[in-house]
C-alpha cells in the first residue's frame, strides 16, 4: 500500500480553500486525469489570468512532487525559433520529467505557421515525449488549435477551463449548526463543500457574521474529518469562537470549545482537552439545562480519561451518567456508540467474548442507520478481537474489505492510517515482519507525523520496535524505544506506557551486554 493515495488527496483537498468551487471542481477533475491517465497525454489548459494561471501552476508542481512525478515547466518564448527547436527541447526534458507544462504557448503558437507544423509533428513528438504535455491556452488560441492542428486536437486528452469571474450565489450555503448531515459523505463532495464554503466566506456577504459564523464552523469541521487539524483548530479559535462570542450564541461557542478540545485529544494533550470539557463547554450545557449535550459532553470527559487510562474512571462516567440519559431520550444511535466504548473496555481487559458481543449488537443497531464510518469503526473493534483469537485471515478481511475502503472513500487519512496499523499488527502476528515495517514507515507515519497526532505516533513507534525486536535486530530496536517511544510518551505523560517502556528499554540492554560478554 502506498502513502501516495491518501497523501495526494490532501494536497488536492487543501486547493479548496484557495480556489472558487467551480474552479476547484474543475482542478478536482484535471488531477484526477493527471495522476491517473496514460503516460503520454496532452492536456489543454484554458486560462485567461496569469495570476490564476501562476497559482495553479504552483499547485500542480506540487501534486506532482507528492506524487512521485518529475514535472518542469518550459517557458515558450524567442529562444526556441520554431516548432523543431520545440521537439528538440520536448525530446531533452522528456528523458528527466513525467510532467512539462508549457506557458506563452497562446503568443509563441500565434506566429505564422506553427500551429500546422506542430500538426504535421506530432507523430513525432507523440513516440519521443513519453510524459504528460500541459498546454496553457486561452479561447482564441484553442480556437486556432481546432483549425490549424485538427489532428493534434483529435489527440487531445482533456480540456480543462479556468474562469475568474465570481457569482455571488443567490443564497448562502446550507448548514444546521450540530447537525452537518455531511460529515460521511464521499471525499469528493466534501472537497467541493469546502471550495464552496471557502468562495463564499471570501465573498462580501460574509460581513453579515449571523450568516458567516456557522459556516465558518463548518469549514472547520470539514477539515478536522479529513485529517487537516491544524487547519481546522485555527479555524475554530480565530474565526469560530469570536463570532459566536460576538454574538452571544453560548451553545455554539461552547460546541466550538468541545472540538478544539476533540483536537488537543486527539493530539495527545489530555490536560487541555479535560479543562476545556470541564471548564469551557460542561458548563454552559449545565447552565443552559442541555440535557443532551451534558451527557455527551461527559463521554467526552471519558474518552480522555480512557485514553490517559483510567478505565475504571471512564467507565463511571459512561455507564452512569452518559447510557441513562441517552436511553431516557430514546436516542438508540448514541447508546450503541457509547456501548462500543465500553466494549473497548472490556477487550482492554481481555474479555473478549464479552466484548463481542457488545460489538456485534453494535452493528446490528448501527445497520439501521447511514452511520457508515462508524460502523466501520465498529468492525476495526471486531477485527482486533479475531486477532488476539489467532483468526488471522478474518480479521485482515474486516480490515481490508470493510473498513479501510470507508476510510479512503471518505477522505479520512487519519483513520485509514489507523487501520493500515492494524494489518500491519496482522502481518506481524504472522511472521511477515518486513511487510508489517514497510506498511508502518512508509505508509503510516509520514501521515500521523503531518497531521500531529503524538498519541498514535508514539503507538506506532512502539510497534515498529517491537518488530524490530521479534525479528532480531534489538540494537535497532532498543535505538526506536530510546529516541522516539520514551520522549513521545514523556510528552503525553501517560505513566503506564511509559514504566512499560522503559521496563522494555532495561530488558534490551540486558540482553545486549550478556550478548556482548559471550565469547567470540
Amino acid at each position: 500500500m502506498s502513502s501516495a493515495g491518501p497523501t495526494t488527496a490532501n494536497l488536492i483537498l487543501s486547493a479548496a480553500s484557495q480556489l472558487t468551487a467551480a474552479q476547484f471542481e474543475t482542478y478536482q477533475r484535471l488531477c484526477k486525469r493527471l495522476l491517473h491517465g496514460p503516460q503520454f497525454q496532452l492536456i489543454v489548459l484554458d486560462c485567461r489570468d496569469e495570476r490564476l494561471q501562476q497559482q495553479l501552476q504552483q499547485l500542480l508542481t506540487g501534486l506532482c512532487q507528492q506524487a512521485n512525478l518529475s514535472a518542469t515547466q518550459l517557458v515558450l518564448d524567442d529562444s526556441i525559433p520554431d516548432v523543431f527547436a520545440l521537439q528538440h527541447q520536448l525530446q531533452a526534458l522528456t528523458n528527466q520529467f513525467g510532467v512539462i507544462q508549457l506557458t506563452g504557448a497562446a503568443f509563441w503558437f500565434s506566429q505564422p505557421n506553427r500551429w500546422a507544423a506542430f500538426n504535421l509533428l506530432r507523430e513525432n513528438i507523440a513516440s519521443q515525449s513519453s510524459c504528460r504535455l500541459l498546454l496553457w491556452l486561452n479561447a482564441e488560441a484553442i480556437a486556432a488549435m481546432i483549425e490549424q492542428a485538427p489532428d493534434w486536437w483529435a489527440w487531445r486528452s482533456g480540456v480543462y477551463e479556468f474562469v475568474t469571474q465570481y457569482k455571488s450565489p443567490a443564497t448562502k450555503p446550507e448548514l444546521q449548526l450540530g447537525n452537518l448531515s455531511n460529515r460521511h459523505q464521499h471525499k469528493d463532495k466534501t472537497a467541493r463543500r469546502i471550495a464552496t464554503l471557502s468562495e463564499w466566506l471570501k465573498s462580501p456577504d460574509a460581513a453579515d457574521e449571523e450568516l458567516a459564523a456557522p459556516l465558518w464552523f463548518e469549514l472547520a469541521t470539514l477539515y478536522q474529518q479529513q485529517g487537516e487539524w491544524d487547519i481546522a483548530l485555527n479555524l475554530y479559535q480565530k474565526e469560530c469562537l469570536p463570532r459566536f462570542q460576538l454574538l452571544k450564541h453560548e451553545r455554539s461557542a461552547a460546541m466550538t470549545y468541545g472540538q478544539i478540545a476533540e483536537i488537543y485529544m486527539l493530539k495527545g494533550d489530555f490536560d487541555q482537552s479535560l479543562h476545556i470539557r470541564q471548564q469551557l463547554e460542561l458548563p454552559v450545557y449545565q447552565e443552559l439545562e442541555l440535557a443532551r449535550d451534558i451527557a455527551t459532553t461527559q463521554g467526552k470527559i471519558a474518552d480522555v480519561l480512557y485514553r490517559s487510562g483510567d478505565l475504571d474512571a471512564a467507565t463511571e462516567i459512561w455507564k452512569n451518567k452518559v447510557l441513562p440519559v441517552l436511553k431516557s431520550l430514546g436516542d438508540v444511535r448514541a447508546v450503541a456508540l457509547f456501548n462500543s466504548k465500553i466494549a473497548d473496555v472490556l477487550l482492554a481487559r481481555d474479555s473478549h467474548d464479552e466484548a463481542l458481543a457488545v460489538l456485534q449488537d453494535v452493528i446490528e443497531t448501527l445497520q439501521k442507520t447511514d452511520d457508515i464510518r462508524s460502523i466501520a469503526i465498529t468492525q476495526g473493534k471486531i477485527a482486533e478481537i479475531l486477532l488476539q483469537r489467532g483468526e488471522f485471515e478474518a480479521a485482515l478481511r474486516i480490515v481490508t474489505e470493510q473498513e479501510l475502503p470507508v476510510y479512503q472513500k471518505l477522505g479520512d487519512s487519519h483513520s485509514a492510517c489507523i487501520a493500515m496499523a492494524s494489518i500491519a499488527d496482522i502481518l506481524t502476528a504472522q511472521g511477515k515482519f518486513d511487510a508489517a515495517l514497510k506498511l508502518l514507515q512508509q505508509d503510516v507515519l509520514p501521515v500521523l507525523s503531518r497531521i500531529g497526532d503524538v498519541y498514535s505516533l508514539a503507538a506506532i513507534q512502539s510497534k515498529i520496535a517491537d518488530i524490530l525486536f521479534a525479528s532480531g535486530d534489538a540494537t535497532q530496536a532498543l535505538a526506536i524505544y530510546q529516541t522516539a517511544v520514551l520522549p513521545l510518551q514523556l510528552k503525553l505523560n501517560h505513566q503506564p506506557n511509559i514504566a512499560q517502556t522503559q521496563q522494555q528499554i532495561a530488558a534490551i540492554e540486558q540482553i545486549l551486554t550478556q550478548s556482548a560478554a559471550l565469547p567470540k
